[in-house]
């Protein structure tokens, strides 16, 4: 089942949608089992969007492994980085209102600022 669409996805600068077939695997997993709509805030990114955004060199973002999705509530952002974690998405960013989820192989974790 994929619940997510190239328009949601894609660099909102260049319309380009790169998006990894790997991490896009893991992502529809974790929304199956999450069981509820999922809003994507930001996905693919071009490098110019990504200076443009402060997204660091080498984003996982400019690969098609990335997405930062909405979570306005702490229960939200906990749920999400539970159930990352049992679908190989070991990247976990947290924002006030939402979370980064990506693929790299290394459990990292972080808090924006």
């Amino acid at each position: 089942m994929t619940y997510f669409s190239d328009d949601e996805l894609k660099c909102p600068c260049c319309g380009e949608c790169r998006m990894s077939p790997d991490f896009m695997a893991s992502l529809n997993a974790l929304r199956e089992d999450y069981g509820e709509a999922i809003m994507v805030n930001s996905a693919y990114r071009c490098l110019d969007h990504n200076v443009r955004v402060g997204g660091v060199a080498g984003s996982y973002h400019l690969l098609g492994r990335a997405v930062d999705l909405s979570a306005p509530t702490v229960k939200m952002r906990m749920k999400f980085m539970e159930l990352a974690k049992a679908h190989g998405l070991f990247g976990v960013g947290l924002g006030s209102n939402f979370i980064h989820l990506d693929n790299r192989t290394k459990p990292t974790f972080w808090v924006y600022r």
